[in-house]
């Protein structure tokens, strides 16, 4: 059948009888005088027609009631945002989650623990200031009818509304669990012994359309009907059918039958006609729940909701619904239908009047009956039965149904037609009502269904002039009561007007209805909504007084008159004292000889005439450390001198002190006083600060300098700054000429000064507007370069081809298997087809190639020596830093007898002039190879003689105390050989040095993109690098320099300028110091850089940060974002350290940090893969990775304690660990430390700093400075939940799950696949069915893994069973599903949980982030006693997850493969 059409009220005619009109208010109660007869009332006296247009109008234009008019306002939009929100988590099944549970004492404790916690601080949910008042008014609404629903009570609800003020839903949700009983909570809300049975009930009874709706939990809409056809056992006979409705009204007696009525058969085709059918009759069956008080019809009313919310449900699978349209129409339908009552309330009192004209009264009649009598059933006054006092039979009114003119079927034809379509076997009976008068006829029509059931209708307020017009008033009333459909449109006016009438009657029930169920609620929410601040512009007007502050103080600098002060005098006059004295003549001379005092005035007039200068100067022509001082110089001239701070910034901590203490001696200040009072120059480093009152020039690394930048954000009192070495492009140089770019609007008298190398001079000028350039000559005497192939000349070094600096031919043959190895004796050895660095392996350049081996040594034709020095080229591996061929070029240089036996054997005329005086200067990547060269040049009985050789190590981390003697020249007769890294290219200057040996690598930071990790990889330098490592070798005379790569390497492989770091590193840390800076937008601010970043590599750490919640959603700084900005690691090993350091584990997380950022402590020989293996099962503790490595580390701390330091050797070829990398990693807990102590989160005593800062020793035989072991820091050092926990902390979201499902491990919000790798001590053969096999059921099947590496498969490395507790506490965005027992992790992550417990999860994790942020505020201050109590109860919910965890200290190594032990 063809859809129908729209259900409208057609346009009523006019009327001619009596109607009633309906007040907007209750009239008061008139009790009649009682009558022995029934009296028909008549209408009262004629009313002119001017007062009866002017009271309809006024009628028309009268105020609706306030709170009925909000609650239609607040309806359709609030109860979507209901069922929205109650219907979040409808398609995830709870029950196939795991269940998180906590046990009941703990969970107690934390409760009570909270409750004093807020008590003591008020107001612990902030207001949401960024509402205005209509906006929270309806949040509120929406909150109060989801608790509602739900099944809270009205008094909790709103006490937890008062409470919370943000109007949020999960904010009272969260205040309701923590606050009330757990008997008080709806089921399912907390796991309580008395709730056994709830763990049973489907998830649907948490879902929107709960069957339990409270009275006030709806919000009335206007009425329809619904077909009524109730079934009843034994039909009663009509009388006492009508009689069963006495105690209540007539009008809730209709209301109640058509809740309790059936669906038509014929509903509408279309979808959105039915949606809103459906919704306008749900409006009406709330309104009748709201009206009845019958628990049998009130649950019978909640099955007939439950059934149609299905029904509007499954609309959503029909293609052709549309929610949007379908809302319109319902709309539209609510509009139209106010729009006819009003019309036929009109027309109703209309009639009303010509019938009073027409009809003279027959009794005294005050008019409240007219009016009254239809509210006196509102009011409570029932109409009695037949037979009543005549008080009752005085309400009976008569009615005027004649429709002379009407030619078509009557009331009583439709009725009879629609029976007989609906059931052939109905019957249809009239019968005159027992009230029935002469003067006021009454009916009763009865339907017998086929099926026995019995609906009826009767008069019992109205009657009619003749029995044919009550038989057609009864049969239009039944019509009405059994069908929605517009039955209404096909029968005569009067009784057409008279269905209106009651639409119009039911539809302000339901507005009466509405404002009692609304009234108090809405009331409420307007008080409090009242109460809550609202939006206001305080942080505007904030930020535009300190704009107009900052411009005040800009304009007040620019304008700022030069006024020379009495201090500044006496600073004169010292000054020409200090000229006068004989050590300053000297020094004075020397510093004349500079190429840069020819440039002096020229540099000082560029400098007035221009806030920026750029200085690239030469290497040797003195910038470094004449600049700075011809700035001091002049103020000091002109008399300025206590107006002068001048700040110089260095890359590198060495560089910084050394210059420091050489500019202070030039300057006459006495030897290596920087810092002391009284003097003119001070330096500040991390860990040292040696600055006086007095220092008008500060020397500091460019990090102190940032760290400024973040307080002190105009540098207030600084007149110059100079920023040296700019030409290596540093992250940290490059960020601070952003941050100087946008400073100098705002300081127009700080003066800028830029110095470098090797600048490139045109595109720093155009970054600072065309800023002037000053080029400096260098004073260098030439150098003669000598290559690869030239040292292996001058040597003859020979190289044997299985020497460890040979080239090999190598496969990657990662994850390929195993095979099986015939041996001699018919002995077979299975070998794992992959390949693993051993101790002291390379990573291969990508900026050169490895070369192939030639394998016969007779390929090459002609000459013997050149043959030999080809074939030894093409045998040795550049990638590799040859420690032999070194040795042999430092006894070639430094032994003449040996070099000229040496000349007579080769070419003598093709080696270059050797100088028998002179420093040696070694460039080596970084401190491990330091360190191996210094111990074999120690051990060597030639270089190891002190009386001969004085050997220094030149490294940023090394103590700095005797370091001013690396620049000495020493005594006659002893030659001195530095080892160093690239800080000696231009950082420093060691004047005496004439030979170079040039290994041309370095240690450079780069960001792994397979890994996903930060790693320091040795590559080659740059030609521009190789270059100023080669003029280092002519400062004093002719030198030579000798570059470990050959020439072909040089020209063709290496880059001409090295790579700004800013463009291959993560820029997490800078994206930190931006946010704490307050610069602005991250994505702006690095589009400014001098090299601007890919905008994928800043999405990426943007990222990577929220990930780690260091920045929010909105890029704003967090607690541990702050903390993170004074950790120089990366971010993910920084957050893991500071969580050591708060849940008292800090050595063990200290040491699986360095291990992460640097290489494993286990080796794994090619050929003996098995027995490495085994060597690392013997230390495989709680299936960790990180905690193997943790374990190893104490079994070589112990052995190197207790046992001679000699032997310690054979104890790490035993156990397969590396010794170089376990003393690294010893240096790099150091440097840890030393950052959280210098930001004040780890507090030590003196004697500990002073450690700290002195750094690594080298000589004296001191063997090995272990890093501090803090008591107080260590309590939970043994723990391995604890420590799992700090891991889970800082490694997440690296978290994977073993999906037995899926018989697979997976990770991320798209489930991908991965695999643990053959490397770790979780691999088991058969994947993840054998590992689960293997673990059990009762084993966690949650994993942190530090890198994902993709090769045949995607790889996990260096992973960690961890339990869920872990992940819930410190993983990401943490989301509580209340009503669906549902609790989050970044939304992939999922657990069921009941809402009590769940709240109480995250309730400990706002703690710990106020724990943070208390550390930030006060850090000096230390662990407050509340602090300490919330830390315990973590502590002790972490150990409660699995108890066999626990792990205590055991004395002796015995072990057994299911127990956990430490070893030491």
């Amino acid at each position: 059948m063809p859809p129908k059409k729209k259900n409208k009220y057609a346009n009523a005619p006019a009327r001619g009888f009596a109607t009633t009109s309906i007040p907007k208010a209750k009239p008061m109660v008139v009790e009649p005088e009682p009558e022995p007869e029934p009296i028909v009332e008549t209408a009262p006296p004629p009313t002119s027609d001017a007062d009866q247009t002017k009271s309809s109008a006024a009628e028309d234009e009268e105020p609706e009631d306030e709170f009925v008019s909000l609650a239609e306002r607040l309806e359709g939009l609030s109860l979507k945002k209901v069922d929205a929100f109650l219907g979040q988590t409808q398609k995830i099944n709870v029950d196939t989650l795991p269940v998180l549970k906590m046990e009941n004492n703990l969970e107690n404790s934390v409760l009570a623990l909270l409750k004093e916690v807020e008590a003591k601080d008020a107001g612990a949910f902030k207001a949401n200031v960024y509402l205005n008042n209509d906006q929270m008014v309806a949040k509120l609404n929406v909150t109060y009818l989801a608790l509602l629903r739900l099944g809270f009570e009205k008094e909790d609800i709103e006490e937890a509304l008062r409470h919370t003020y943000t109007g949020e839903s999960e904010d009272a949700l969260d205040w309701l669990c923590l606050h009330l009983d757990s008997e008080k909570l709806p089921r399912g809300f907390a796991d309580k012994l008395y709730h056994d049975e709830e763990m049973k009930i489907s998830v649907h009874a948490s879902q929107p359309y709960a069957p339990s709706l409270p009275d006030s939990a709806t919000m009335s809409l206007p009425a329809t009907r619904q077909e009524q056809e109730r079934n009843t056992p034994e039909p009663l006979p009509v009388q006492e059918q009508v009689l069963a409705s006495a105690p209540a009204t007539i009008e809730k007696a209709w209301i109640l039958q058509a809740a309790l009525a059936e669906n038509s058969d014929e509903e509408a085709e279309d979808p959105n006609e039915r949606y809103v059918n459906y919704r306008m009759t749900l409006t009406e069956l709330t309104q009748a729940l709201a009206e009845t008080e019958v628990p049998a019809d009130r649950k019978a009313i909640t099955r007939k909701i439950d059934t149609l919310n299905s029904k509007v449900n499954d609309l959503d699978i029909d293609f052709t619904f549309n929610k949007k349209l379908a809302e319109s129409m319902l709309k539209q339908r609510i509009i139209e239908d106010k729009k006819k009552a009003k019309k036929s309330k009109r027309k109703k009192e209309k009639e009303q009047e010509a019938l009073k004209k027409a009809t003279p009264a027959t009794g005294e009649d005050d008019g409240s009956d007219m009016l009254g009598t239809m509210w006196d059933l509102e009011g409570g006054s029932a109409p009695a039965p037949d037979g009543a006092s005549g008080d009752q039979e005085h309400s009976i009114k008569r009615r005027q149904m004649a429709n002379p003119s009407w030619s078509g079927g009557s009331p009583k034809v439709v009725l009879a037609e629609f029976c007989r379509k609906k059931d052939r076997h109905s019957k249809v009976a009239y019968k005159k009502a027992s009230r029935s008068t002469p003067t006021a006829a009454m009916a009763i029509v009865t339907v017998t269904w086929g099926s026995g059931s019995i609906s009826s209708a009767g008069m019992t307020d109205e009657g009619c002039e003749n029995m044919a017009e009550a038989e057609n008033y009864v049969a239009t009333k039944l019509l009405y009561e059994l069908t929605p459909l517009p039955l209404y449109r096909s029968l005569p006016p009067t009784y057409r007007d008279l269905w209106l009438e009651w639409i119009d009657e039911k539809e302000s029930a339901g507005r009466m209805a509405k404002k009692a169920v609304d009234g108090d609620r809405l009331s409420f929410i307007k008080t409090l909504a009242a109460k809550i601040p609202s939006r206001g512009n305080g942080e505007v007007a904030d930020a535009t007084e300190q704009a107009e502050e900052q411009g005040r103080d800009s304009d007040a600098q620019k304008d700022k008159e030069i006024v020379i002060t009495p201090a500044g005098k006496a600073l004169q006059q010292s000054w020409h004292q200090r000229l006068k004295r004989p050590a300053h003549i000297k020094l004075f001379e020397k510093r004349r000889e500079l190429p840069i005092y020819q440039f002096r005035n020229q540099l000082l007039r560029l400098l007035g005439s221009s806030q920026v200068l750029i200085v690239s100067g030469e290497t040797g022509c003195g910038k470094s450390t004449q600049v700075p001082q011809y700035l001091a110089e002049f103020m000091l001239e002109e008399g300025l001198g206590d107006q002068c701070d001048i700040v110089c910034t260095q890359p590198r901590r060495i560089s910084a002190i050394s210059i420091a203490n050489r500019v202070s001696e030039e300057l006459g200040d006495s030897r290596n006083s920087a810092g002391k009072p009284n003097t003119l120059v001070g330096y500040q480093i991390r860990l040292e600060s040696r600055v006086a009152p007095s220092n008008i020039l500060k020397f500091c690394t460019t990090g102190i300098l940032l760290r400024r930048l973040e307080s002190d954000k105009t540098l207030k009192g600084v007149t110059h700054l100079v920023i040296d070495e700019v030409h290596e492009r540093t992250l940290e140089s490059d960020f601070l000429l952003i941050i100087l770019k946008k400073l100098l609007p705002h300081r127009p008298d700080l003066k800028i000064i830029l110095m470098s190398a090797t600048v490139d001079s045109a595109r720093f000028s155009e970054y600072f507007n065309g800023c002037p350039v000053l080029e400096v000559p260098g004073r260098t005497f030439p150098v003669h370069a000598q290559f690869l192939e030239d040292a292996i000349d001058v040597t003859g070094y020979t190289l044997e081809e299985d020497s460890e600096y040979a080239v090999r031919f190598r496969k990657d043959i990662q994850s390929k298997g195993s095979v099986d190895v015939a041996g001699k004796g018919a002995s077979r050895q299975t070998v794992y087809l992959q390949w693993e660095n051993d101790m002291g392996d390379y990573t291969p350049g990508q900026e050169a190639e490895t070369k192939m081996v030639i394998g016969d040594d007779d390929f090459l034709q002609g000459p013997a020596l050149v043959n030999r020095t080809q074939q030894m080229l093409n045998r040795i591996d550049e990638n590799k830093i040859n420690y032999d061929l070194i040795q042999a070029l430092l006894e070639y240089i430094c032994f003449p007898q040996d070099r000229r036996l040496q000349q007579r054997a080769t070419a003598p005329e093709t080696s270059a002039p050797i100088p028998d005086q002179g420093a040696i200067l070694i460039f080596l990547p970084g401190m491990p190879e330091i360190r191996k060269l210094f111990d074999a040049l120690k051990v060597n009985r030639r270089f190891g003689d002190a009386s001969q050789f004085s050997l220094w190590p030149l490294h940023s981390s090394i103590s700095s105390e005797g370091q001013s003697q690396v620049f000495d020249v020493p005594p006659a007769g002893i030659r001195k050989i530095v080892m160093a890294t690239n800080i000696a290219e231009t950082g420093i200057t060691i004047p005496d040095v004439t030979i170079v040996i040039d290994t041309g690598k370095s240690k450079q930071i780069k960001f792994d993109e397979k890994k996903r990790v930060t790693t320091l990889q040795e590559r080659f330098v740059a030609k521009a690098n190789a270059r100023q490592r080669r003029g280092r070798a002519g400062r004093v005379q002719e030198g030579v320099c000798f570059h470990l790569f050959s020439r072909a390497t040089f020209e063709e492989y290496m880059p001409e300028y090295q790579m700004p770091e800013i463009m291959r590193m993560p820029l997490e840390e800078l994206c930190l110091m931006i946010k704490m800076c307050e610069l602005g937008e991250i994505t702006e601010i690095l589009r400014s850089a001098l090299d601007a970043p890919p905008v994928k590599a800043i999405e990426n750490a943007i990222q990577a940060l929220q990930d780690v919640r260091a920045l929010t959603k909105s890029e704003e700084l967090t607690p541990l974002g702050i903390h993170l900005c004074n950790l120089p690691v990366d971010v993910h090993i920084g957050k893991m350290i500071l969580f050591g350091s708060i849940f008292k584990c800090l050595d063990p997380i200290l040491t699986i940090a360095a291990m992460l950022s640097f290489k494993s402590p286990f080796v794994t020989p090619f050929g003996a893969e098995n027995e490495a293996d085994a060597a690392k099962a013997r230390f495989k503790l709680a299936d960790s990775d990180m905690l193997t490595w943790y374990n190893a580390y104490l079994g070589w701390r112990k052995a190197y304690q207790e046992d001679k330091p000699s032997r310690i050797y054979d104890y790490c070829r035993k156990n397969f660990l590396s010794h170089q990398n376990l003393t690294m990693m010893e240096d790099m807990k150091k440097q840890f430390l030393g950052f959280l102590v210098g930001t004040g989160f780890v507090r030590v005593d003196a004697e500990t700093k002073r450690e700290l800062s002195r750094g690594e020793r080298f000589g004296g035989g001191r063997g090995i400075s272990f890093c501090p072991v803090i008591p107080e820091y260590n309590v939970y050092q043994r723990s391995i939940p604890v420590l799992n926990a700090a891991i889970t902390a800082g490694m997440y979201p690296k978290v994977m799950m073993r999906h037995d499902g899926l018989k697979a491990y997976v990770t991320g919000p798209r489930q991908d696949t991965v695999w643990i790798h053959p490397s770790s001590v979780n691999f088991a053969k058969g994947g993840a069915t054998a590992a689960a096999a293997m673990s059990g059921p009762d084993q966690s099947p949650w994993f942190v893994f530090n890198s994902l590496v993709k090769s045949t498969r995607m790889y996990v490395w260096e992973s960690g069973r961890i339990g869920q507790f872990p992940l819930v506490l410190f993983g990401g965005e943490l989301a509580v599903k209340h009503h669906a027992k549902l609790i989050t992790v970044d939304k992939w992550i999922q657990f069921k949980c009941h809402a009590k417990t769940a709240v109480v999860f995250k309730m400990m994790r706002d703690e710990l982030d106020k724990i943070l942020q208390k550390r930030i505020d006060e850090p000096e201050r230390g662990t407050t006693e509340r602090e300490e109590r919330w830390l315990e109860m973590i502590v002790a919910i972490l150990e409660g997850e699995d108890d066999s965890l626990r792990i205590e200290d055991k004395a002796g190594h015995q072990r057994h493969k299911d127990q956990n032990v430490f070893m030491a």
